[in-house]
Parts: C-alpha cells; structure tokens; sequence
C-alpha cells in the first residue's frame, strides 16, 4: 500500500469483526514503530499486545470500574475541587462547556463504554509503555538563562523532553502500518485513568517495568466495513508559508 493511501485510510476504529491476527503481523507492527525517530534516539517505548481476551476484559473491568466510582460522585454533586480543576482546563481549552457525560452519571457510563472500554472486542490490545524522561542536558542548561526557573521547569518537563512526541511518532507508524495490513487501530489515553489497577493486573501476569510508565493504549482488530471518521481541517487552515 502506498504511504498516501494509508495516511488517507488511517482512521480511529471502535468496532472490529470476528477473526484472528497472526503473531507475525503483531510483529510486523511493533517493529515500524521500533523504527520512529526517538530524541537522542533513546526509543523510549516498550509495547505490551494482549491477545489473552480474559485479561483485556479484566482491564476493561477495572477502567469501568473506576469510572463507576467517578459516575457515583457525579450523581451525588460532590467532589468540587475536581470541578475546579475541571473547569479550569476547559478555560484553556477555548471549548464554551463541559460535555453532558460530564454532569450526568448515566452519561458518564455510557460514554465510558462507547468511547474507552470498546477496546473489550478488538482482537489485541496494544499498551504503550513509555519510559521515564531522562535529564536534558540542553533544556537543562537552558533553564538556566530564565529569572523564574521554577516555571520554566514546567517547560522542561511537558514541552522540551522529547520523550512524549517520540511516542508519538512511534504510535503513528503503528497505526499506519496496521493501516496497510488490514487492520484498523484506535489511539487511546482515556484508560490511564485506571493506570494503577492495570499495572497491578499485568503485574499478576509477571509483566513489571519499573522504570517505564503506562503512557496510551492501541486496540488493534479487524474493522468492520463503513465507518465514519469527522472531516479533517483543510491545508490553507494549519499552514503558514514564511
């Protein structure tokens, strides 16, 4: 398949037909991502695929198990520091409210169904594991230069360690080698809310990697034929020529 076409076809993937996917093409997956560009090449990533579906089940059970307890306190009204918070991002964000799974507990379930555990039917599910930012001695130095150095620590950490965006760029030749393999993938944070309960489940297993964290989730399945994807902004709206 050529690069345009599966850029093209790429899209997120939330139902998944029946079928089986072979090791090798799980194999074939993880080694594009193996080949991203990393900063100071330090590859940072580590990928878990769970084909077992009694395990994937039980960290769909421990996500929604969580967010059963977030839905019992938005029923009750409580938790206001949250909210505070809560609104506070959407401040930033530029969106004018919170969405109505926010405020209503039925919602919230609903929504966490649809949108986080679907990853119960595909037929693996990928966990993307990152590994702790090492010190950047450039940024580091850097830092230096700057009279408020506590907030330009902030900067260090989110914006100038490379780690993340090196996931990042894994994670998309994941997806678009899945793309040319037949396979449809879905890019996921939402389920790092339960981080705690499924790394205590994969440590059942034998799986710990204590100097790596939970950093996104990649269901990978067989798609089922139709879906939908929202329009994407045109070239003339996210570039600027100098």
């Amino acid at each position: 398949m050529e690069l345009k076409k599966a850029i093209d076809s790429r899209q997120s993937i939330r139902k998944y037909k029946q079928g089986e996917i072979p090791d090798a093409d799980i194999r074939a997956i993880i080694e594009a991502a193996g080949k991203a560009p990393s900063g100071d090449n330090r590859q940072p990533w580590y990928f878990i695929a769970v084909k077992d579906p009694v395990l994937r089940n039980k960290i769909a059970d421990a996500v929604e198990e969580k967010a059963s307890r977030a839905a019992e306190i938005i029923a009750e009204g409580s938790g206001a520091e949250a909210d505070r918070a809560g609104n506070a991002i959407l401040k930033n964000s530029g969106e004018e409210e919170l969405p109505k799974a926010a405020t209503d507990s039925e919602k919230f379930m609903s929504f966490t169904r649809r949108f986080i555990t679907f990853f119960r039917d595909a037929q693996v599910l990928i966990i993307v594991m990152s590994k702790r930012p090492a010190a950047n001695f450039f940024a580091k130095a850097m830092m230096r230069t700057e009279k408020e150095q506590e907030n330009f620590l902030g900067q260090l950490v989110y914006k100038l360690n490379p780690t993340m965006q090196s996931i990042g760029a894994a994670l998309e030749n994941l997806t678009l080698k899945a793309v040319e393999l037949g396979y449809g993938t879905c890019w996921q944070t939402g389920p790092n809310a339960a981080w705690k309960e499924i790394g205590a489940l994969l440590k059942e297993t034998g799986i710990e990697k204590p100097d790596y964290d939970i950093a996104a989730f990649m269901p990978l399945g067989i798609p089922e034929d139709d879906q939908s994807s929202p329009g994407r902004k045109p070239v003339d709206e996210i570039l600027t020529i100098l």
